[in-house]
């Protein structure tokens, strides 16, 4: 039988790259991926990633690849033209569960960008409306660092018309698997102004806030869908696990339309940090959150959020008009007096100690035409008001929905 030659692959190289970067020794080095040329190599491994994100830049973008290892970043990495960035591996590692209570991170490995300066972001994003591909990479931040600045910053320029607004962010972008580990709690893994339509997929934060969405421009930001992401605040500050925010609404500017599948988070620090804290942001989905430890839940009241913990699922239709899938913690039916403007509605038999007032939400469809505001909301009841009161003895009906 006669056998076929196998040629073994080249080293250093991807077949759709454009250029790989691989350590060698204390050396970064960045190749043409088809011509072998040399672009750079130096001991400043920043440098030479950014020599390479230039390189690729100036062809008109094209793919970076990045070998595994560790590369010691001194300096931000700025990125203002579309490339497609991917990693050879990334991933972390878990104490076994005896060992929780030291920490929820053992290691890192594959593509490694440690931060090793004070106060810079390790990736930042400042180009205007074009589209950027993140992939397999872990930012690590050195531990020695008293102070860093964000994972990957995604920050376009001052719009020149209005100082008080920014231009376009990054469209149709992707980051998929991107781990961000050690930052500090002031900032966040993944810092985004202005996004118009992209994807994150199965992104992780560990050390200060998570994930930080913004709208401060002429035009609506958003049409985001986030895939699995996992938060774990472990550092005070002022950065929160999840933050979404809509500055400057009366210039135009509003964060909107944007999904988020399964969003993860453990807050551990009891500093009035949010788990999820909205600040304006409109018309999006949260579906089967858990959102864990310390802190408030803020959603919006136009928001659609589905959880599946806890009792079974129902139908509601609500007074938005959306039929959904909501996990109920108790329903029920009131008879509301003629001429009444607000009852009580109490549930101390049963109690919320477990939830927390801040940890549930309330639906309630009235049989006649009335707007209905809920306060006094407690671990034992709340409060249902009407309006316009009943003219007859009429009924309402409501629910206690998991946030």
């Amino acid at each position: 039988m006669t056998y076929p030659n196998v040629v073994p692959p080249m080293a250093h190289t991807a077949p759709t790259a454009d250029v790989v970067v691989y350590r060698e020794g204390n050396l970064a080095v960045a190749v043409g991926a088809k011509t072998k040329i040399k672009i750079a190599s130096s001991t400043d491994h920043a440098q030479v990633i950014q020599k390479a994100i230039d390189h690729v830049a100036n062809k008109g973008g094209g793919r970076l690849y990045i070998k595994s290892g560790v590369y010691c970043i001194s300096d931000t990495i700025t990125i203002s033209k579309p490339i497609h960035i991917e990693g050879e591996f990334a991933g972390f590692e878990t104490f076994p569960a005896d060992e929780h209570d030291m920490s929820y991170v053992k290691d890192v490995s594959g593509v490694i960008l440690e931060v090793i300066e004070e106060g810079k972001d390790a990736i930042r994003i400042e180009n205007v409306g074009l589209p950027i591909t993140l992939k397999n990479l872990v930012i690590k931040f050195s531990s020695n660092l008293s102070k860093t600045g964000h994972g990957i910053a995604c920050i376009p320029p001052i719009l020149a018309s209005d100082p008080a607004l920014r231009e376009t962010g990054i469209c149709y972008f992707l980051f998929e698997n991107v781990n961000v580990i050690g930052h500090d709690g002031d900032h966040y893994g993944f810092y985004i102004v202005n996004p118009c339509v992209g994807t994150l997929i199965q992104i992780f934060s560990y050390g200060g806030g998570g994930l930080f969405i913004e709208s401060n421009g002429k035009w609506h930001c958003g049409n985001l869908v986030v895939i699995h992401p996992y938060v774990i605040r472990e550092k005070g500050g002022t950065a929160h696990c999840y933050h979404l925010k809509t500055t400057n609404p009366d210039k135009g500017s509003l964060l909107n339309l944007m999904q988020f599948l399964r969003p993860q988070c453990i807050n551990r620090v009891n500093d009035g940090g949010y788990r999820w804290r909205d600040e304006g942001a409109k018309w999006y989905g949260v579906y089967e959150p858990d959102l864990e430890g310390y802190g408030n839940v803020d959603i919006s009241d136009e928001t659609v959020w589905v959880s599946s913990f806890g009792a079974p699922h129902v139908r509601f239709l609500g007074r938005t008009v959306i039929t959904t899938r909501l996990s109920v913690i108790y329903s029920g039916e009131e008879t509301v007096p003629a001429n009444t403007s607000s009852i009580n509605v109490n549930f101390a038999d049963k109690g919320l100690a477990d939830y927390g007032s801040d940890r549930y939400k309330v639906l309630a469809l009235p049989e006649w035409d009335t707007t209905v505001y809920v306060t006094n909301k407690s671990t034992s009841g709340f409060t249902l008001n009407f309006g316009s009161p009943p003219t007859t003895d009429s009924k309402v009906y409501w629910l206690v929905i998991e946030p």
